[in-house]
């Protein structure tokens, strides 16, 4: 019997299909018109050999009328063939557009805990090759099936009409067929699912060296990396040929079946004959209905396998329609931001592996002022930052941005509200304008050169060879790490947003590198409530308040010279970083 996982993600890939009713009607039609309108000739092939055998083989009576009649049928054939073949087509791309659409969308609205479990590369798998899968679902179920399924039946009910005994002895095989098939398709779907599931794997394993590249070159990981993508596409390959064993055990199965039982039956055929119960004309036309009578049993066999490797994918790609999204807030109010004031109350927070990445945090920001976060790798500062902008939910405590609970408000309304600039800036593929205008869709190109200006990032952008419609690559892959910050910086002031949170956008550059940047940021952060994650005494002497964080507390708060005169974790960080600085 099928899962009941199956079962559900059947149902759900029905209610895609849906809206397309009319097309599958229209597609059934007229496939059962492409497969039974030939039915026909083998009668009117037996109504000619009857009559010329009747008849000294003289007259056929109404041979021109038979044959215009064929001819007429076989027009419309024609045209049936075509509305079949593009009306099935037509919902299957409708049908699979509509679910990748949505399936994205669904993805995009999973808690970003959700997607740290998975390799991208996996989920893209899923997305596109598991869909385009599932696609055979809509043509081949449910058109292809109504159509075998009702031919079988109407020659079967031909060939009683004809001659009840030789039918039954035809129809005595199906048992077998039945049988054989239902073995085959539960064993492809479950290794189709393994494979899919082992595709997904090596997508995600892939994707994950080629965003590598570089470290993994100069680590000498190459040699690793070949060995294990050969380790896992030969697990892949083992999978596919045990399927296309058992695709070919089906397909010879069967094949037998339906080569073998026609055999048997023209053997009675023409002892019937022979006995005179049955006529030569009668046994040419049962022999053709019998050939046809065999057909969509064979096309159904090939169905068979077709349908297994679909519905384990269709199963695969609703299994992430089943995951949580994070909860709809509509009817939630719109924050609005007057002076950018925040306040953490006794915020805690876990990590599903129960780490403790926040303990009672109480902290007051106050409006326009700059913030320095500093602390050991691990204690809980981007955690802060995750929470404030809603990336993680909050699990206990309360976070307020001008006395407004941040979860009382639209999470979109919330991020509206805040401009983040990363360690690593985050480009995407397209041009340094379109990077730029990520922080207002709207907005002119003066405006985007003006901002760029501001973050100092100018210069550089115009002795460029096309300025502004410069290419930056995957992941600004063409542009250096502080010339990518610049145009990180110049989004965010774009976005013009009245919080600014600063993952140390300078500590992987250099000096010069540094200054430019550092000259943006001032322009950025000025009359904007600031919060820097900080790695350098530079950062952290410039900042209203400093906030030291140990083991997901807070330790120490205040100005740099008053945690500098007095004994503590700062004060070490301080002296360490002086250590390095000569060293």
């Amino acid at each position: 019997m099928y899962s009941s996982n199956l079962m559900l993600s059947v149902s759900r890939y029905w209610s895609y299909v849906r809206p397309y009713r009319a097309w599958i009607a229209g597609a059934t039609l007229c496939g059962l018109l492409k497969f039974n309108l030939p039915l026909v000739f083998p009668w009117v092939l037996k109504k000619i050999i009857d009559d010329l055998n009747v008849n000294n083989n003289a007259v056929v009576s109404d041979l021109p009328l038979m044959m215009g009649g064929v001819f007429a049928i076989y027009g419309v054939w024609a045209v049936a063939t075509y509305y079949r073949s593009a009306w099935a087509d037509y919902v299957s791309h409708r049908v699979s557009f509509d679910i990748r659409v949505a399936l994205h969308k669904h993805l995009q609205r999973l808690p970003l805990a959700w997607h740290e479990q998975y390799y991208s590369g996996a989920l893209t798998s899923r997305l596109l090759v598991d869909v385009a899968t599932a696609q055979n679902l809509a043509g081949a179920a449910i058109t292809n099936t109504l159509m075998d399924a009702s031919t079988f039946v109407l020659i079967a009910v031909i060939l009683i009409d004809e001659n009840p005994f030789l039918a039954a002895v035809a129809l005595c095989s199906m048992p077998l067929y039945v049988i054989f098939v239902h073995f085959f398709q539960k064993k492809i779907r479950r290794i189709s699912k393994l494979a899919q599931q082992q595709f997904e794997d090596t997508s995600g394993k892939i994707t994950e060296q080629f965003t590598t590249l570089a470290f993994d070159r100069v680590y000498g990981r190459d040699a690793a990396n070949r060995r294990a993508f050969a380790r896992i596409s030969r697990d892949y390959l083992r999978l596919m040929l045990k399927n296309v064993k058992n695709n070919a055990l089906s397909l010879t199965i069967v094949g037998f079946i339906t080569l073998a039982a026609p055999v048997g039956v023209t053997w009675v055929a023409v002892l019937e004959v022979q006995q005179g119960r049955l006529t030569v004309g009668g046994l040419v036309a049962f022999y053709a209905y019998l050939g046809m009578l065999y057909q969509p049993l064979s096309r159904l066999s090939e169905l068979n396998i077709l349908l297994a490797n679909a519905l384990s994918a269709n199963e695969r790609v609703f299994e992430l329609f089943s995951a949580p999204t994070e909860p709809a807030d509509r009817h939630l109010d719109v924050l609005r931001v007057t002076h950018g004031e925040i306040k953490f109350a006794h915020v805690t927070f876990d990590y599903r592996d129960e780490r403790h990445a926040l303990r009672g945090i109480n902290l007051q920001i106050p409006a326009g002022g700059t913030v320095a976060f500093i602390g050991p790798s691990g204690a809980g500062k981007s955690t802060l930052f995750k929470l404030l902008t809603r990336l993680y939910p909050l699990q206990e405590g309360q976070i307020f941005i001008d006395n407004t609970n941040i979860s009382t408000v639209r999470v979109a309304s919330l991020r509206a509200q805040i401009a983040v600039v990363a360690q690593d800036a985050t480009l995407v593929s397209g041009s340094i304008a379109d990077n730029i205008r990520m922080g207002c869709v709207h907005a002119t190109q003066a405006e985007i050169e003006r901002v760029a200006q501001a973050a100092h990032a100018d210069g550089f952008i115009r002795a460029l060879p096309a300025a502004y419609a410069t290419q930056v690559g995957e992941r600004g892959a063409q542009l250096s790490g502080g010339e990518r910050q610049r145009i990180a910086i110049a989004r965010a002031m774009l976005k013009n947003a009245p919080i600014i949170l600063l993952d140390e956008p300078t500590s992987a550059l250099d000096a010069e590198s540094e200054f430019q940047v550092r000259a943006g940021l001032r322009n950025l952060t000025r009359k904007r409530t600031t919060l820097i994650i900080a790695h350098r005494l530079n950062t952290v002497a410039h900042a209203d308040l400093v906030v030291v964080m140990d083991q997901g507390r807070v330790v120490q708060v205040g100005t740099h010279a008053q945690l500098y005169g007095q004994a503590g974790l700062y004060r070490e960080l301080i002296a360490r970083y002086f250590e390095l600085a000569v060293a």
